[in-house]
């Protein structure tokens, strides 16, 4: 679910923060043209390696992981940003099993549907 929308100083160009049940937060940089979302609606974002899956959603976009990393201290969660030409997607989740399969450098699909 959509928590919030931050305007951000590039025109056009918003943060989106999501929550994914109690151990998932993404937040992902949109252009309004090419896709958005506001406050309070409930999209799926899915990661997948295939092209053609990606194509069945709304919005598809390529992007490569940059970073991929253990945030330690108090709550500690793992996170993983994927550039997608050069819009970033950010997840952090204390569930390793989660963020473990995606690969460093490696090149990912980011399909993005509503749901009504």
């Amino acid at each position: 679910m959509v928590e919030s929308v931050e305007p951000l100083r590039i025109p056009s160009v918003d943060r989106v923060h999501c929550r994914c049940g109690e151990t998932v937060l993404l937040d992902i940089e949109l252009h309004e043209r090419a896709y958005y979302l506001r406050e309070g609606e409930k999209a799926i974002i899915k990661i997948t390696k295939s092209k053609e899956e990606c194509l069945e959603y709304e919005f598809c976009g390529m992007g490569y992981v940059v970073s991929k990393k253990k945030i330690g201290g108090e709550g500690e969660y793992h996170r993983v940003v994927i550039s997608i030409g050069g819009l970033l997607l950010v997840i952090k989740s204390s569930d390793k099993s989660l963020i473990e399969p995606l690969e460093l450098v490696g090149k990912y699909y980011i399909g993005i549907k509503r749901v009504k």
